[in-house]
This record gives C-alpha cells, sequence and structure tokens, in this order.
C-alpha cells in the first residue's frame, strides 16, 4: 500500500499538528510535552495497512500509542480510544 501523499501538505504536517493537539488535550498534557507522530506499514506479512503511531513524552514518563489505520485517516475519536502498548512485540492490530 502507497502512502496517501497530500500536493498540499505531501509530509502530512497539517493532521500532524492536529493530531498532537488532540493528543494533548486528552491525555491531559502540557504545552511543554512532547508528541511524535508517525505512520508506519503494518509488520504482518499479510497485511497492506499502515498504522498510526504516536508517542507521548512528558516530563519522565513515556507513552506510545497504536491506531490500526493510516495517518490520514485518523480522528478524534481514535485518539481517545487509541491503545498504549507497552513492548514491540505488543504492536499488533486487528482490522
Amino acid at each position: 500500500m502507497n502512502k496517501f501523499t497530500n500536493p498540499f501538505d505531501p509530509d502530512n504536517e497539517s493532521i500532524k499538528i492536529i493530531l498532537e493537539k488532540w493528543v494533548k488535550k486528552i491525555q491531559f498534557m502540557n504545552d511543554t510535552s512532547t508528541v511524535i507522530i508517525h505512520e508506519q506499514l503494518c509488520s504482518e506479512a499479510s497485511c497492506m495497512f499502515a498504522e498510526t503511531i504516536i508517542t507521548a513524552k512528558q516530563e519522565e514518563t513515556v507513552k506510545t500509542f497504536i491506531i490500526a489505520k493510516p495517518l490520514t485517516f485518523v480522528r478524534e475519536s481514535d485518539v481517545r480510544n487509541m491503545r498504549e502498548v507497552t513492548h514491540k512485540v505488543e504492536v499488533k492490530h486487528v482490522h
């Protein structure tokens, strides 16, 4: 599956800014916190979808979340329901 590229925002920076605001609001994070958002292809051989990985860092706490859909399809409700992963091995999803 090819990554969706918006000709007006090829690196999806606009959606990342919106997602960062949602994550900070929903996770009760302060303005100095860091949110890293990236998209990766599913690691399962039979899967052709992309997943959105969100890492939220606040002071000494680091949390990683996964949303089982491409970045451009993520909505605020997905951020509210995203699941935290504790190990890379755990990064699995259901389609």
